[in-house]
C-alpha cells in the first residue's frame, strides 16, 4: 500500500498506480438492489436531467477521467458520439474494452489534447476532486476550450476547502476542494455562465454537482460581424453606382454639390 507522504510528494505517479490496483473493482461494479449496478439512480438521473436533454442528437461528448468507461458507455448507447480520458492505464483499457471504436486516451485532463471547439458536451465525474487546487483553474480553461459555442458541462468537485488524502478500497487517494464559491469563480473565470448547481447524494457525500454552459459568441466577435456584413453592403451599393476608386468617390461627391 501506497503510504500517505509519498503520494503528497508525486501526485500524478502515485494516483495512477492506485487507480490501476482499483480498476478491477470499478469494473466488475457494486450489487444494488439485486443487481450489479455502477452507478446510482440518483446520479443517472442528474446525469440525464441536466445534461443529455441540452445536447444535440448525436453529438460529440467528452468525458475528463473517465474511469472504466461506464458514463461513456451509458452516452454511446444513446446515439451520442463519444471520446474519453483517463490517467490510469488499466481504466483506459476497461473502457475501450467497454466501448470498442470509441477513442479512449491515457491522458492528464491538465494536458488533454484535442481541437478546439471539439465537443457539443463535457461530462467529468469525482475526478476534478483529484486535482491539486493550484491546478483546477487550468482543467476549467481547457474545458472553455474544447467545447463548441453554446457546449454544456456537467462536473462534481468538493464541497468545502480541503486536501487530504485516504483510503478508498485497500490504495491510498488524494483529494483537493475548494470553497463553492471559489470554484464558481474559477468556473466563470474560464469563462463560462453557471446554470445549475446543487450538493447531490448521500448525506455524508462531499461533492457539488455544477452544470455550466459556454456562451455562442463573445460580444466582440457580433460587432466584428456587424461591421463585416456592413463593409459587404457598402461595397454592393458603390458597384451599383459605378464606384470603384477613392476618385470615383470624390467624382459623385462633387456632382452631388454642383
Amino acid at each position: 500500500m501506497t503510504r500517505p507522504q509519498a503520494l503528497i510528494e508525486h501526485i500524478p505517479q502515485q494516483m495512477r498506480r492506485s487507480y490501476d490496483r482499483i480498476a478491477p473493482v470499478y469494473d466488475r461494479g457494486w450489487p444494488k438492489a439485486k443487481r450489479i449496478a455502477w452507478t446510482s439512480a440518483w446520479e443517472d438521473r442528474a446525469v440525464n436531467k441536466q445534461l443529455v436533454r441540452r445536447l444535440p442528437p448525436g453529438g460529440r461528448v467528452l468525458d475528463l477521467g473517465c474511469g472504466v468507461g461506464v458514463w461513456l458507455k451509458m452516452f454511446r448507447v444513446a446515439g451520442f458520439r463519444v471520446a474519453g480520458i483517463d490517467q490510469s492505464p488499466r481504466m483506459v483499457q476497461f473502457s475501450r474494452r467497454r466501448n470498442p471504436g470509441s477513442p479512449v486516451f491515457c491522458r492528464d485532463m491538465r494536458r488533454p489534447g484535442f481541437a478546439a471547439g471539439s465537443f457539443d458536451g463535457i461530462l467529468s465525474m469525482y475526478a476534478i476532486i483529484h486535482v491539486p487546487q493550484a491546478d483546477q483553474p487550468e482543467v476549467f480553461r481547457h474545458m472553455f476550450r474544447l467545447l463548441k459555442p453554446g457546449g454544456h458541462f456537467l462536473i462534481n468537485v468538493c464541497r468545502g476547502a480541503t486536501e487530504y488524502v485516504g483510503e478508498h478500497h485497500g490504495e491510498w487517494l488524494y483529494w483537493s476542494g475548494s470553497s463553492v464559491a471559489e470554484s464558481f469563480r474559477r468556473i466563470r473565470n474560464a469563462g463560462f455562465k453557471i446554470l445549475w448547481h446543487r450538493g447531490l447524494g448521500p448525506r455524508n457525500d462531499h461533492h457539488m454537482w455544477i452544470l455550466g454552459r459556454k456562451p455562442e459568441t463573445r460580444r466582440n466577435g457580433d460587432a466584428q460581424g456587424t461591421v463585416v456584413a456592413a463593409r459587404r453592403e457598402l461595397t454592393r451599393a458603390m458597384s451599383r453606382a459605378g464606384v470603384k476608386t477613392l476618385r470615383d468617390i470624390e467624382r459623385v461627391v462633387d456632382a452631388g454639390r454642383s
